[in-house]
């Protein structure tokens, strides 16, 4: 088998493996299973959920307050307004229901209720970093650790994906025989490796900003944050199944181009010893 039918075949393998990951990145999206409602657009029901498969932790306003009286804690919008009644969750961002938990089990009053995410919606979450600190911080300020990590794992993907297109141009530049004379699929295996680790930093930035959510935001530990009530955080498993299945495709991809590389190697300097013979194509 040449280059150029490892090429074709490499196209064809990371192909089935984007479509995966494209479906399993929909399949989170759409029917994703957070710790108490089932759907995040409509919040129709209040359902349990594993850990891992958790995206949107609700906390009853009322019960965490009453649970953590002895640690003088406050919830309040900006204005210093208390807030006593409702419930709110605080991935991936601070935001607050005005339905306590209780009431998140009425279909009818859930009817047209949607997570706001208005500016004007944000609260704040007074709480001592452990148990008997003394001083309050604001749970929900902006947190500039959560934000380079965000902006990291955006732009670690970005960089792959761009990568990912160069590469795609490249194939299709070998599968119809352009630059024979030039071992293209030793460029494009670089490029992909490239877009590989950057897609896999992506990734890791992503899963410890989420396993790790409630220190960066300040707490000491998640046992403390355990204790305080807060839901215990994990990742949703239909996003990282994509995000697996992303990091495949560049992956099986690279490995074959590096195949095709190897043949290319080979039939130039087949090429070579023919005299006067034009390159294979």
């Amino acid at each position: 088998m040449g280059a150029r039918c490892t090429s074709v075949v490499a196209v064809i393998i990371a192909l089935i493996f984007i479509i995966i990951s494209t479906a399993l990145f929909f399949i989170g999206f759409t029917d994703f299973k957070p710790e108490n409602i089932k759907d995040i657009g409509d919040l129709k029901t209040v359902v349990d959920a594993k850990p891992e498969l958790r995206k949107l932790p609700i906390i009853d306003v009322e019960k965490f307050l009453d649970d953590n009286k002895k640690n003088n804690f406050k919830i309040q919008y900006p204005n210093k307004t208390l807030i006593t009644k409702g419930s709110i969750y605080t991935y991936p961002q601070c935001q607050y229901l005005e339905l306590s938990m209780s009431e998140l089990k009425d279909e009818e009053k859930l009817k047209g209720l949607k997570p706001n995410l208005d500016e004007k919606n944000k609260i704040q979450i007074m709480l001592q970093k452990k148990p008997g600190d003394g001083d309050l911080f604001d749970f929900c300020a902006d947190n500039s650790k959560l934000t380079m990590i965000k902006f990291g794992f955006m732009g670690a993907f970005a960089v792959s994906i761009v990568m990912l297109l160069v590469v795609s141009l490249l194939t299709l530049a070998v599968i119809f025989g352009c630059c024979a004379k030039f071992n293209l699929p030793m460029v494009i295996v670089i490029i992909a490796f490239i877009a590989f680790f950057s897609a896999g930093g992506g990734l890791g930035a992503f899963v410890y900003g989420t396993v790790n959510y409630y220190v960066l935001r300040g707490l000491e530990s998640k046992e403390i944050a355990k204790e305080y009530g807060f839901p215990e955080q994990g990742n949703n498993l239909f996003y990282l199944g994509g995000c697996i299945a992303a990091l495949s495709s560049t992956l099986v991809f690279a490995i074959l181009m590096t195949i095709s590389c190897s043949q290319r190697r080979r039939e130039i300097i087949d090429d070579a010893s023919v005299g006067g013979r034009p390159p294979r194509r």
